[in-house]
């Protein structure tokens, strides 16, 4: 008979099943609880079977198990594993993945032959053990000698016998990975299907899919951002001789008045204009190519609406991927980023002619100084024209090289060189948005309609 009390957590409410099914919980028993801890964090319950008959019991009903687990408020999956045995390995857990395996099929009976004299042999140290790894490239963080993922429990290999989990060694982390990415490598990447068949045309639609997908889900609109689109698009939103936006729903009524902060938003997005007035202080709100497009996408692939409030209904949006704005913004920012570029090549060649006027600059006063008995700069320069004398090039034994510098310097002198002014290059203006025409505009909501 269940408990009428239903279980507030995963431990008690598996726990309940497995001793429904005569089980006894604790340690010396049948099974205990563990929790399944990662950086500190719990992100799950396990079962850890202690005896072969909870792993046979378990097995033999694993599928009612998780039918009880998911009538409650927690489900449980069961993993049956058999590795080279009879016995049943089982996980109860939920979390991680679900294996159930077939019991393999009955060995034939054949007329046991006399068994040998056993030899007097030494226990094996766990430590010298080999670790057996199993059919398949197990997960590189799996058990050192099994190579099972947690929940782990306790199995039973050969030639370690039963074992809990053990941390694997780098070197056989490394070997796993490995393994994995030459298995991954070594499937060659299918070829395309011919282009104009049938498949060719299907792959072709998927990416457009694809494609349609990823830009309506961009958009970022909210419901009312959405309706306001499709008003815009429907020349619903005009501008009257008050300067007051009003949306017209059904022509000869009266306009209710639209907050124009709610427009800012979708024009500087590229999906709205306000156009030049066509009457005595009349304008209307008209749709882009950009904003018909977007208004397409988003009424074919209905993207998630995002939920905003007043305030949030008023905050930038992104333009159209791959729309008319976007490819004139990321062109003004492509040729902003060369002018940046040129102008960080020219400012570098002039630090470098700077650098080299300042060092021969330096060699020529150092002589100066040497001639005139000069220990500190303070300020001083070297007289422009200067040229030492034979006695004074004699004397100080000035190098030959310095004196043609000397020379060539009096008679044409160079001046310190400027480095370039950098101004921070003003905003390219952007072409202006091509307007949708009323038209297409309506003949796609006809489409619709019908």
């Amino acid at each position: 008979m269940s408990p009428t009390t239903p279980p507030k957590t995963p431990t008690v409410a598996i726990a309940r099943i497995l001793r429904g099914l005569g089980l006894t919980q604790g340690r010396g028993n049948d099974f205990r609880m563990e929790g399944e801890y990662r950086n500190g964090e719990r992100i799950g319950t396990y079962v850890l079977p202690l005896t072969r008959h909870a792993d046979e019991t378990i097995a033999a009903n694993a599928d009612e198990i998780e039918r009880l687990a998911a009538e409650g408020p927690f489900a449980f999956r069961v993993s049956v594993r058999y590795l080279g045995s009879d016995r049943p390995m089982t996980g109860v857990a939920n979390y991680g993945s679900r294996v159930r395996e077939e019991p393999p099929a009955p060995a034939v009976p054949t007329t046991p032959e006399p068994a040998p004299e056993p030899e007097a042999t030494e226990e094996a140290d766990p430590a010298d053990l080999v670790p057996v790894e199993p059919f398949c490239t197990p997960n590189p963080d799996g058990c050192k000698w099994c190579g099972l993922d947690r929940p782990h429990g306790q199995q039973w290999i050969q030639p370690v016998g039963l074992h809990e989990w053990t941390a694997p060694t780098d070197e056989q982390r490394k070997a796993r990975m490995l393994e994995r990415r030459a298995r991954r490598t070594a499937t060659p990447d299918p070829e395309p299907p011919p282009a104009g068949s049938t498949a060719g045309r299907f792959l072709e639609g998927a990416r457009e899919r694809a494609w349609g997908r990823t830009r309506a889900s961009k958009l970022g609109w909210s419901t009312a951002q959405a309706d306001l689109m499709a008003a815009a698009a429907a020349v619903q939103l005009q501008y009257r001789q008050d300067g007051v936006l009003r949306y017209f729903p059904r022509p000869g009524y009266a306009g209710q008045p639209v907050a124009e902060g709610r427009l800012t938003p979708l024009v500087n997005a590229g999906f709205l204009v306000i156009s030049e007035p066509y009457g005595t202080g009349y304008k209307r709100v008209s749709v882009t190519a950009d904003g018909r497009e977007a208004l397409h996408l988003w009424r074919i692939y209905r993207p998630t609406p995002v939920m905003k409030g007043p305030r949030m209904d008023r905050e930038a949006l992104h333009p159209l991927l791959g729309g008319e704005l976007a490819t004139s913004q990321s062109a003004a920012a492509d040729e902003q980023y060369r002018h940046r570029l040129a102008q960080r090549e020219a400012m570098y060649a002039a630090m470098d002619e700077l650098h080299a006027w300042e060092e021969r600059d330096e060699r020529l006063w150092n002589v100066w100084a040497r001639v005139q008995d000069i220990t500190h700069r303070l300020g001083r320069s070297r007289p422009v024209g200067w040229v030492p004398t034979d006695e004074e090039i004699e004397q100080h034994r000035i190098a030959p090289g310095l004196v043609a510098e000397l020379r060539a310097e009096a008679g044409h002198p160079t001046p310190k060189p400027e480095l370039p002014k950098t101004p921070m290059p003003r905003p390219s203006a952007l072409p202006p948005l091509t307007v949708a025409p009323d038209d297409v505009e309506q003949l796609d909501l006809f489409a619709e309609a019908s």
